[in-house]
């Protein structure tokens, strides 16, 4: 069971990278769609584990693109 302290960084953290990938989205992945699907923080919020759901292009993986641009 997640406190709500967790709930809130969750909500905070998965609202934060999801409006980076809105943001740099067309210069990161084209034509390809990124959603953060969820978030889950450790209880010392330490960690974080985030989750994302891709819509792929054809010719490269999403998260291929994503891992170049390092």
């Amino acid at each position: 069971m997640e406190s709500k302290r967790q709930q809130k960084y969750n909500k905070l953290i998965q609202k934060e990278i999801g409006e980076i990938f809105q943001k740099e989205a067309k210069h990161l992945l084209g034509n390809s769609f990124v959603t953060v699907s969820r978030v889950m923080v450790s209880p010392d919020l330490g960690l974080a584990r985030i989750y994302l759901s891709f819509l792929l292009e054809k010719d490269k993986p999403v998260f291929d693109k994503i891992n170049d641009k390092k």
